[in-house]
């Protein structure tokens, strides 16, 4: 879904990044040319809030989405961390 979505709003003329725990995985060669992928470099997703509070300080998104549990608690205390005023959509996706 978001290597959908990126592709998309880079058509658009929006500028893309992908903000990773860790840059790796078995999609990492689908992401589109053009997105830029920062790499947490952290073991888990609670160790990848210092970093990502600086990526918010440091590159002021306009907006962020985030996805996942985990992935949203963290996305939530960082951009409070870092006083950001970024938009922040999180996501939770459940089974029915």
């Amino acid at each position: 879904m978001r290597i959908s979505l990126s592709r998309e709003l880079l058509a658009r003329g929006y500028e893309v990044d992908f903000v990773l725990v860790r840059a790796e995985g078995e999609l990492a060669h689908l992401v589109p040319e053009g997105v830029r992928v920062f790499d947490l470099k952290s073991r888990r997703t609670l160790s990848s809030i210092g970093p990502l509070t600086r990526y918010f300080k440091d590159h002021a998104p306009d907006a962020m989405f985030s996805s996942m549990g985990p992935q949203n608690i963290a996305a939530i205390n960082a951009r409070r961390f870092a006083g950001a005023k970024s938009w922040l959509g999180v996501m939770q996706h459940n089974a029915l």
